[in-house]
């Protein structure tokens, strides 16, 4: 509704960060967010990691947010999970390469 839409773009107009945590965007569906409201500044992150950039990245991206990719997250994740279980710092790099490669 229009009550619904006036209060998501308050909130997205003051807010430094805004995060996709929702399977949207991973079939091409998109949400219908009003892009226009944020500022500059504010993080956009998508945790859906394919495709790479997803609509909610596409839109964030045009209307001038910084971005973090959904592959970010899992990259980290996997490398912390490795220094957890084995004690070794991960190749990051190769993992990255390995990651981007496959997506």
């Amino acid at each position: 509704t229009l009550s619904d839409e006036r209060v998501v773009g308050e909130m997205m107009s003051s807010s430094d960060l805004i995060i996709q945590a929702t399977p949207v965007g991973r079939e091409g569906d998109a949400h219908e967010l009003p892009w226009g409201s944020v500022r500059a500044d504010t993080l956009a992150f998508d945790m859906v990691y394919k495709p790479i950039e997803t609509p909610f990245l596409k839109d964030a991206g045009k209307a001038g947010c910084q971005l973090v990719y959904g592959w970010e997250m899992l990259l980290w994740q996997g490398a912390h999970a490795l220094k957890i279980f084995t004690g070794r710092l991960a190749p990051v790099d190769v993992m990255k390469e390995a990651l981007l490669k496959d997506l």
